[in-house]
């Protein structure tokens, strides 16, 4: 019972004896402390019925029957929960199954069962709790309070009231009561009862619903009050009064329709209640008829009434038979489609006072007359369209007994062709008519005329159909007369092909122009013609040879013109292009010869090579734009190479000077050769350029043996035989050579002796007379750069050596043509030299700028070389042209992977004596390995072997 916190003491005495009769008492004394126990709750459990709520003190409330051990605890209510929600004490919360639960701490407590028990039957049970939550301040425990609900007896109520139930005679009844009776004891059971019903009524007792079908006279003693009762099963009642207001229903009429024609003699007949349409009671009284036109039905049970287009007899049953009025002008005047409505009133009646009232009306229709199509004439001229509205149509003069018809073209008929509206139809002599429905039409004379002379006439024609809205048909016909007039001349579309300056023409301008008026005679003028060429203006034929210059004016806006015998003309323009044919340019060659023939004059214009003389087709003057090589890609008066100075003039005239002391040149063994390739350019009066090759052929000669330690004498080279020296030869073909200007026999070469003043000084002269040559030149005839092409050519076209008995491609440079401006686009044109077409066996691929070369080809035709002429264009036509060389030779064995390398490369010869002073030849390409042919392998080992017997000869 001691709770947290309280302590008590206690004691307990003890006697000690020592077994020979002595003892002592002694006193143990303890203090107990409490420790707090956990409260014991007990489930509570009261009863009430469904309408009767509990009020619970403290005193009896939960805690009473709770415990706690600790005396001194109190405990308290700290929570409520239902299972599903939680509050604290003295708060409401649902119960289990219904009601209100509020606990106070204290442990007193409330209960409202509400209505939520009210269905409970009498006796039943329900059982609704909460459970709570109780503490002694440390410790809680739970615990249940339930309410045992009784269900008892309530009474039935009214659900509101009922409300009067509106009917007519013969309704059928299907009337629920039950909605307006209530019992909150849901399982009670209502059974009904009813005092008294019209007649043809029932009353279902157990679900209260009136049914039944009223009579047909059931109005004439309504209104119905009558009382239906509710029982519950303990037997207690409620009563509701319901109100059934039955009233006769009025006759339903439906209005009668019927139609005659117009000119019918014989009446139509019907029935004004039973007809068709048929008027009805829906409460099945027979009804009849009172009046017509409120004119009421005579003694003998029928009248006769005269209506606004006709008479009608009617009996009282509604039988009755009508006559159109055919002497009436209204009705005469009806058109096909047209009617007149004769509405005649009547009224009917079911003989219990109701009435209603309904309409005949009688639909007379106009019988259709036929319209009939007139004839329509037009007329315009040969070159004038027609288009005609409407109110001009063919329908206008078209006519109809029936004014009030519309009328439509529906087809159009020429010959055995015909087509709808809106589409169009060649007439009988030509022309094309399109005709609308509403009479407005086209017509197109179109070309079908333009053969008629001035004032000549022809008429064409189609028929058209028309009709009326009824389908009543006619048929008539349209014709337009159509009048000549002067045709100017017709333009054409002509062609004037291209042509060159300096060419002869003989072309018409005849194709131009028609003459469409077929008897006239056209004369013709021109305007902008190229100069040197003249009109015929009766044949319309141009003659004459265009200037060699024409192309700088060019193209050339022609303005033809074509006159007819009327006056009448027809101009129109036409650009003419006159071309500047390119010059043709040669490839060159001369020859001079190492320590012999040092320098070389000629012409580039005018000297004659195999393969043909520098010319302009249209004759122009050529002038030498200048010379440039690889690595001076800029047309200029002179050049220099490692070989030598080649200087030029623009009349063509050039001067080649060996540089026979340097290195490259004094390397050349005996029979050695290198080729020096310049390029150079030339343009004719119009600005049109072309580009050639011109290739020294430099021979070498072969040095004697000399001591090093000696000087060089300037007579060896003059002692030698003039007989034996090769004149300079001159212009010749290109052929395949062992290498180009840069490029000697060998790949080495060994320098020049540092003290050689003799041949250094020989260079200085020879550049000397070079400049003294050009200056000449240049004075005689003088270069002029705004003639130069935008076209040029940057990289030279190498020569090709091509096997005669195989197939080969080669690619020319992408870039061996330039444009000064960038942006434009160079196209290249492939042809022989002579301006013909490429042989079959020769393809070029414009596309990648490669050659496809058929050798078998060229040796079927004989053709040892060709001279290919490429040439270049711009958009504007500017040019530039190059040639290039293809020779071929007969298929050889590979020897060492290159059968087209017949250079010997040069390996220099180390063996030396020291106690010898050395032994020089200049030439010493004469110690090199032969690289490639065997010819000349074996010819270098000749050389060498002669060459090592002197040498031991020397050291010995």
């Amino acid at each position: 019972y001691l709770a947290l916190g309280e302590a008590e003491n206690t004691f307990v005495e003890y006697e000690v004896t020592d077994g020979q009769g002595g003892s002592s008492v002694q006193r143990l004394e303890m203090t107990v402390t409490g420790v707090n126990d956990v409260p014991v709750g007990q489930a509570d459990n009261v009863t009430t019925s469904e309408n009767i709520g509990l009020q619970v003190g403290s005193s009896q409330g939960v805690l009473v029957n709770d415990s706690d051990a600790d005396a001194s605890n109190t405990l308290a209510v700290t929570s409520i929960s239902n299972g599903t929600a939680s509050v604290l004490a003295g708060e409401t919360i649902q119960g289990t199954q219904g009601g209100v639960f509020t606990v106070l701490a204290d442990g007193g407590y409330s209960f409202n069962p509400q209505s939520d028990f009210l269905d409970l039957s009498p006796g039943e049970q329900r059982i609704t709790q909460v459970t709570y939550s109780m503490s002694d301040g440390i410790d809680e425990a739970q615990a249940v309070l339930s309410v045992n609900v009784t269900g008892i007896n309530t009474a039935p109520t009214q659900n509101g009231t009922v409300p009067t139930q509106n009917y007519q005679d013969f309704d059928v009844v299907q009337f629920d009561t039950s909605p307006y009776f209530s019992d909150i004891d849901t399982s009670n059971q209502f059974t009904y009862s009813v005092d008294e019903l019209p007649a043809g009524l029932t009353l279902n007792t157990s679900s209260g619903v009136i049914t039944g079908q009223l009579e047909s006279n059931a109005s004439v003693n309504g209104p119905y009050s009558f009382v239906v009762t509710a029982h519950d099963s303990a037997g207690v009642q409620v009563n509701q009064t319901v109100l059934f207001s039955v009233a006769n229903t009025v006759p339903v009429v439906v209005d009668d329709e019927n139609r005659t024609l117009e000119e019918t003699v014989t009446p139509i007949t019907g029935h004004l209640v039973s007809g068709l349409t048929g008027d009805t009671d829906s409460d099945q009284d027979q009804l009849f008829v009172l009046a017509v036109n409120t004119i009421g039905i005579g003694s003998n049970g029928s009248v006769v009434v005269a209506t606004q287009y006709g008479e009608i007899d009617v009996d009282e049953s509604g039988q009755y038979s009508y006559q159109v009025n055919n002497t009436l002008a209204a009705v005469q005047s009806l058109a096909v489609g047209e009617v007149l409505v004769d509405e005649i009133s009547y009224s009917i009646t079911d003989q219990q006072g109701g009435e209603a009232q309904g309409y005949l009306r009688v639909t007379i229709q106009g019988e259709n007359d036929a319209p009939e199509a007139l004839a329509d004439s037009y007329t315009t001229d040969e070159q004038t369209e027609l288009l005609v509205s409407a109110s001009n149509g063919v329908l206008a003069n078209d006519i109809d007994r029936d004014l009030s018809d519309e009328h439509q073209v529906v087809t159009i008929v020429q010959g055995e062709g015909q087509v709808a509206v809106g589409s169009s139809l060649r007439g009988s002599q030509g022309g094309v008519f399109t005709l609308e429905e509403d009479g407005q039409f086209r017509f197109e004379p179109g070309d079908d005329f333009i053969d008629l002379g001035v004032n000549e006439a022809r008429t064409t024609q189609v028929t058209y159909q028309m009709t009326d809205q009824h389908g009543a048909t006619s048929l008539a016909t349209l014709t337009v007369e159509v009048t000549g007039i002067n045709d100017a001349p017709e333009a054409r579309e002509g062609y004037l092909a291209p042509i060159e300056d300096s060419q002869q023409i003989d072309v018409s301008i005849e194709g131009f122009f028609g003459e469409i008026d077929g008897t006239d005679e056209l004369t013709y003028s021109v305007e902008n013609l190229p100069e040197g060429l003249v009109l015929n203006e009766s044949t319309g034929i141009i003659t004459g040879q265009v200037v060699s210059s024409a192309s700088v004016a060019g193209p050339y806006e022609l303005v033809l013109t074509a006159t007819d015998k009327s006056g009448a003309t027809n101009t129109q323009t036409y650009t003419w292009t006159v071309i500047n044919p390119v010059p043709i340019a040669f490839n060159n060659t001369d020859t001079v010869t190492e320590e012999r023939v040092l320098s070389s004059q000629g012409n580039l214009l005018t000297d004659t090579s195999s393969s043909g003389l520098d010319y302009d087709p249209d004759g122009d003057t050529l002038v030498l734009v200048g010379v440039y090589n690889n690595e001076n890609g800029s047309p200029t008066a002179q050049v220099e190479s490692d070989y030598g100075v080649l200087s030029v003039a623009s009349n063509g005239e050039y001067q080649y000077e060996l540089k026979n002391s340097a290195t490259q040149v004094q390397a050349l063994a005996q029979d050695e050769v290198v080729n020096d390739r310049f390029f150079y350019q030339i343009i004719d009066a119009d600005g049109a350029v072309a580009t050639a090759q011109f290739i020294v052929t430099i021979q070498g000669q072969n040095e004697p043996l000399i001591d090093s330690n000696e000087p060089v004498l300037e007579e060896s080279v003059a002692a030698e035989d003039p007989a034996e020296t090769p004149a300079r030869q001159g212009r010749r073909a290109l052929a395949p050579v062992a290498g180009d200007a840069g490029e000697s026999a060998s790949d080495t070469s060994t320098s020049a002796d540092s003290n050689d003043t003799s041949a250094s000084a020989t260079t200085q002269q020879q550049v000397q007379r070079n400049v003294e040559v050009l200056t000449q030149f240049s004075e005689n005839t003088a270069l002029n750069p705004e003639l130069l092409s935008p076209v040029s050519l940057s990289l030279a076209l190498e020569d090709q050596v091509l096997d005669f008995g195989i197939v080969e491609q080669f690619t020319l440079p992408p870039n061996a043509f330039e444009h000064t401006n960038p942006s434009e686009v160079i196209t290249l044109e492939v042809r022989l030299s002579d301006g013909s077409q490429l042989p079959d066996y020769i393809k070029f691929d414009e596309s990648n700028m490669s050659f496809e070369v058929d050798g078998r080809g060229a040796s079927l035709s004989g053709q040892d070389s060709i001279v290919i002429r490429v040439i270049a264009k711009d958009s504007q036509g500017n040019s530039a042209t190059s040639t290039f060389t293809i020779a071929f030779k007969e298929t050889q064995d590979q020897n060492d992977g290159d059968e087209s390398q017949d250079v010997i490369e040069s390996e220099d010869d180390n063996n030396t004596n020291e106690s010898t002073a050395p032994v020089d030849d200049v030439d010493d390409s004469d110690a090199n390995e032969a690289a490639n042919s065997e010819s000349a392998a074996d010819s270098y080992a000749k050389r060498k072997e002669s060459l090592m017997d002197l040498m031991k000869k020397l050291i010995s």
